[in-house]
C-alpha cells in the first residue's frame, strides 16, 4: 500500500462527529425534534381520523433536512475547490 492510499483511506474512515459542534447534528435536532414532539402531541391528544396526516409532519421535516444537507455539502465542496 502506498502512503497516499493510506492517507486517503484514513480520511474516509474518520467517522461521524455526533456532537453539537457538527452543524448537521444541530440542524437535525432543530428540525426533527420539534417535529416529532408536535406529531406525537397531534397523534395522542387530537381526534384526527387519519393517522397518515399525523406522520406527514415528520416526513416533510425529514425531507427538508436532507435538502438542506444536500445544499450544505454542495456548498462545502464548492468552497473547498476555490
Amino acid at each position: 500500500m502506498t502512503n497516499e492510499y493510506k492517507e486517503k483511506e484514513s480520511k474516509q474512515m474518520e467517522g461521524f462527529d455526533l456532537s453539537f459542534r457538527n452543524p448537521e447534528v444541530r440542524v437535525w435536532i432543530t428540525i426533527m425534534l420539534p417535529s416529532f414532539i408536535i406529531a406525537s402531541l397531534l397523534l395522542f391528544l387530537t381526534d384526527i381520523p387519519s393517522w397518515y396526516a399525523t406522520f406527514a409532519l415528520p416526513f416533510v421535516s425529514w425531507i427538508s433536512f436532507f435538502i438542506w444537507r444536500f445544499l450544505y455539502k454542495r456548498r462545502q465542496v464548492k468552497d473547498s475547490l476555490e
